[in-house]
């Protein structure tokens, strides 16, 4: 499965490229936790990757913070 990351101006992002960036960071991974969620449970812990982004501002990655932040939301839970 290719890594899809985008690095660019914020008015420059096409609804295309923030639906692969969001199918990638958020999408995919919650479905797959959704299917784990029986062993989660079991061991008592998850671990999704996220990024330092979505604290501090890194220009050109508005988005990608965007759904890493998502991400961190619902592993949360």
């Amino acid at each position: 499965m290719p890594v899809f990351l985008l690095v660019q101006p914020f008015e420059e992002v096409t609804e295309s490229d923030f639906d692969k960036l969001f199918i990638t960071n958020v999408k995919r991974p919650f479905f797959l936790t959704q299917q784990l969620l029986p062993l989660i449970k079991k061991q008592g812990r998850i671990i999704n990757l996220s990024s330092g982004s979505t604290r501090h501002h890194v220009p050109l990655t508005s988005v990608y913070a965007a759904t890493k932040a998502a991400l961190e939301q619902f592993t949360r839970l």
